[in-house]
């Protein structure tokens, strides 16, 4: 980028006489300046036979830009990338390249360039045009079935992708006759493959045809005489199956990249695979296959670079020939399948150059092989989730010195962290979470430049390490569910770039750090051990924190109303601790929030109202909050294949890695449930239960339209239940239950259609409930129970019974109805002194009309009191 303005004279570039590639993007430009010669003709370019001119994202007139190119008749390549082209004026001035050969206009990134919708149709005159590349421009439509673009008889590539093009291709493609590479993915069109006009252009090189609604036949059958074919990417269409006899055809291509992966229907994998021998690059993942794994292409095709067969279900075991190795093959990826038994131990001697080895989530068994570490270019290996046993070998972390990623989660290693980790210099990502490590942390890893570390769920014990605040790169710290004990190092706090930290399910003691509050932290996870003391000033005014999670520890003292100053925070929980005094009101601050759970702690006075202006919608910008959390995909190598045109094409892989993943425990419905990955997203809910909460519930809280999940029991409420409840339209949990509650259940609840769990039980509420339809028809006298007032179904009480009670009863201190057990106590005291009466007067009026019955009475009481002055 330069600082240029105004035109450009022609005649300061006439003078570069080998000039070839000409790049003024990202300037200024008002056009080509072409001054009059002594002779009266104008200047124009003649030494630049082959010019390359580049004019992305120039600001301009585009039209008397485009008009001015007229002087450049020698230009054959126009980039034009990043500009829009809207205007008819500009396309004429196109066409007036008569010589270009190569045209480029398109978006960089993200389809945000408007291109005229008359364009296709009016470049019909462009006839020197080789290469036509229109990609990510918003012009949409169907592609038009004569005239223009299907006149460039001379075209060799088109590359119209990402373009939002729908319908099926047009017949006059097949005019088309000199095209070798045709690139037509990210659209939305349909139509059969098969009977398109490509199957006729047996000219057709590079195929890509991915990422539409496309149907595509797996034999391929009508290309089979497209001899010079040597790519076909069809990835995410429609795939039709077809009988073996269809399959039988021998093609004449021979493939060297072929790519068919999250395609529908697709029920085996096409035989035409079996005659090809010369593939580098093989991807058939996400087609859910539910086959033996087909171990004969790896020894058909002995060049292969790639091959990724992810996410199909392939069982059996892996097996690789001895006398077929490949030097070549880089990237293997099997994850996601059902494979069985151990890893081949020759797999380094069949594949000794590999960069990257995935074999995560599958059923290995048996111990991680010794050989890998005798592959010495490997970056990234993924392990995670099978079955492996056994130790970690030594020979994998002295062999493989370039390792970046190492994932062995979930499986049932053992041992403990040995002195060898210190070979692996370059290691960024270490995940051995789910296993059954024992021992302490090895300062190994001490000098190892992570980025992300991930001991979670193992048997490590002793205390959090010091050093781990020395490794200056570390993002993500995963220590979670160990036997971990003692202080939070304050040394953590060196950690600026920390993100995530988790260390919950641990035994640690102590207050949290003051100074832990790194600068891009977004979560943190200390709950379920035995933190104490009064909050600290930690996080205070945190702009990117998004998740606190402090729950099942022994925190004391009032929530600090610095919690406010947290702005971007979105899940807070400090359920389960000894915090007491009132809600702060800075709470209503955090505009963000998604998820509060404050329950099971000592907390008095009312429910702020404020917390209804709360919105708890679920927003872009809240979502990227915890996309924030995702590492993004390690990213294997690129290797760049040259087309006969002369154009070259790309092809890489990313590999994923298992990301840092918070989990949110979170109860509602009755239960209490975990919530992680992209469901946090959507998970709304406010839990203040278990407190000593008093005072009325504020209607304002009925302006939480978002929230799925409301918790107000086991307080001192009282009051009605507040009509504007009725707002709620997204509530699913509703729960109320042993609170000191009175008058009626409103009817206009039963205007909450997504209401699932209904909870009002050990109340005073009286009168009638409401009528039982809608969701109401679902809730069974389990959520009405305690409340002796309350009348209609689903109780057995009738409104109308002519004993049924008219007044509640008082509440004891407690906050339980007094009639709770099913006794009242006024009826039981005043029954009790008549019953008593009632039986004293009996035995007088006995007495006193049977004379022997009182005889004999009275030698009773002469007889014992006889005794009784004996004894004494």
């Amino acid at each position: 980028m330069n600082d240029f303005h105004g035109p450009l004279p022609i005649q300061d570039i006439n003078a570069l006489s080998s000039l070839e590639v000409l790049d003024l993007s990202l300037n200024t430009i008002e056009g080509f300046e072409t001054p009059i010669s002594i002779s009266g003709v104008s200047g124009r370019i003649t030494n630049n036979r082959h010019l390359q001119l580049r004019l992305n994202s120039i600001f301009c007139n585009m039209t008397k830009l485009l008009q001015s190119l007229a002087a450049f008749q020698a230009v054959k390549s126009l980039e034009l990338l990043g500009n829009n082209i809207t205007t008819i004026n500009e396309i004429h001035a196109l066409r007036n390249l008569s010589n270009l050969e190569d045209l480029f206009l398109g978006s960089y990134f993200l389809p945000n360039n408007l291109l005229h919708k008359d364009f296709l149709q009016s470049i019909g005159p462009m006839n020197s045009l080789k290469v036509l590349s229109v990609r990510h421009m918003q012009f949409g439509g169907t592609l038009p079935n004569k005239g223009g673009w299907c006149e460039l008889r001379n075209l060799k590539e088109l590359r119209l992708s990402g373009n939002q093009l729908e319908g099926i291709l047009p017949l006059c493609l097949r005019n088309l006759t000199s095209l070798g590479l045709v690139d037509l993915s990210q659209n939305m069109l349909i139509g059969n493959i098969a009977s398109s006009p490509l199957s006729t252009l047996t000219s057709i090189e590079y195929l890509s045809i991915s990422h539409n609604s496309i149907e595509v036949p797996i034999s391929f059958r009508s290309f089979a005489n497209h001899s010079k074919l040597r790519f076909i990417l069809a990835d995410e269409n429609y795939a039709i199956s077809e009988t073996d006899e269809l399959q039988s055809v021998v093609p004449k291509f021979q493939l060297e990249v072929f790519s068919m992966s999250n395609c529908i229907n697709i029920l085996m994998l096409p035989k035409f695979l079996h005659y090809q021998h010369d593939l580098k690059v093989l991807r058939i993942s996400k087609i859910i296959l539910e086959a033996e794994f087909p171990n004969w292409l790896l020894h058909n095709n002995t060049k292969l670079q790639e091959i990724s067969m992810n996410s199909n279900n392939f069982t059996g075991a892996l097996k690789f020939a001895l006398h077929l190795p490949n030097p070549d093959l880089q990237i293997l990826d099997f994850s996601n399948n059902k494979l069985s038994g151990e890893i081949p131990y020759n797999i380094s001697s069949a594949f000794p150059n590999i960069v990257a080895l995935n074999l995560s989530y599958n059923l290995f068994t048996g111990q991680i092989p010794s050989s890998l570490g005798n592959m010495k270019f490997l970056k990234f290996l993924d392990l995670s989730n099978n079955s492996f046993t056994g130790e970690i070998p030594k020979e994998l972390l002295i062999g493989c010195t370039s390792l970046m990623v190492l994932q062995l989660s979930n499986n049932n290693l053992e041992g403990e962290i040995v002195q060898e980790f210190a070979y692996l210099t370059l290691l960024w990502l270490l995940h051995l979470d789910g296993n059954n490590f024992t021992g302490t942390i090895s300062e190994s890893i001490s000098n190892i430049p992570l980025v992300s570390l991930d001991m979670s769920d193992n048997k490590f014990s002793g205390k959090i390490p010091r050093w781990l605040g020395y490794i200056e790169n570390l993002e993500q710290l995963t220590l979670s569910k160990n036997h971990l004990q003692g202080y939070i190092p304050i040394e953590l706090c060196y950690l600026g770039r920390l993100s995530f930290i988790d260390l919950s399910e641990n035994n640690l003691t102590g207050s949290i750090p003051s100074c832990l509050n790194p600068y891009n932290i977004i979560y943190v996870g200390l709950s379920k051990n035995h933190l104490g003391g009064q909050l600290t000033s930690a996080f205070i005014n945190s702009t990117t924190l998004a998740m606190l999670d402090l729950s099942h520890n022994d925190f004391v003292g009032r929530i600090p109303e610095w919690i406010g100053s947290i702005s971007k925070l979105s899940i807070l929980l400090l359920k389960g601790n000894k915090f007491e005094g009132k809600i702060p009101i800075q709470v209503c601050q955090l505009m963000r929030l998604r998820v509060l759970d404050l329950s099971n702690n000592q907390l008095t006075s009312n429910i702020p109202g404020c917390l209804g202006k709360i919105s708890l919608e679920v927003t872009d910008e809240r979502s990227m909050v915890f996309n924030n959390l995702e590492f993004p995909l390690y990213t294997g190598p690129t290797t760049t294949y040259i087309i006969s045109s002369g154009s070259t094409s790309e092809f890489q892989i990313d590999l994923p890695v298992n990301v840092a993943n918070p989990v949110v425990e979170f109860t509602t419905k009755g239960n209490s449930y975990e919530y992680e990955g992209s469901i946090l997203k959507y998970m709304s809910g406010i839990d203040l239960s278990a407190n000593r909460l008093s005072g009325e519930i504020s209607y304002e809280l009925g302006n939480l339209t978002e929230i799925r999940a409301l918790n107000l029991s086991h307080n001192n409420l009282s009051g009605t239940i507040p009509e504007a409840f009725s707002k709620l339209h997204n509530i699913e949990s509703l729960d109320l239950s042993h609170n000191k509650l009175g008058g009626k259940i409103p009817d206009t609840l039963l205007n909450l259609n997504t209401l699932e769990i209904f909870n009002v039980a050990y109340n005073n509420l009286s009168g009638a409930i409401p009528e039982p339809k809608a969701q109401f028809a679902t809730f069974s006298e389990d959520s009405y129970m305690g409340n002796p007032y309350l009348c209609g179904p689903p109780l057995h009480t009738s409104c109308n019974s002519a004993d049924s009670p008219s007044s509640p009863l008082p509440y004891d201190s407690e906050g339980e109805n007094e009639e709770s057990n099913g006794v009242d106590l006024e009826v039981f005291y005043i029954s009790f002194g008549v019953s008593y009466a009632v039986f004293l007067l009996g035995i007088v009026l006995v007495l006193y009309i049977n004379p022997y019955w009182r005889n004999t009475w009275f030698e009773l009481i002469e007889y014992h009191l006889y005794k009784w002055f004996n004894l004494g």
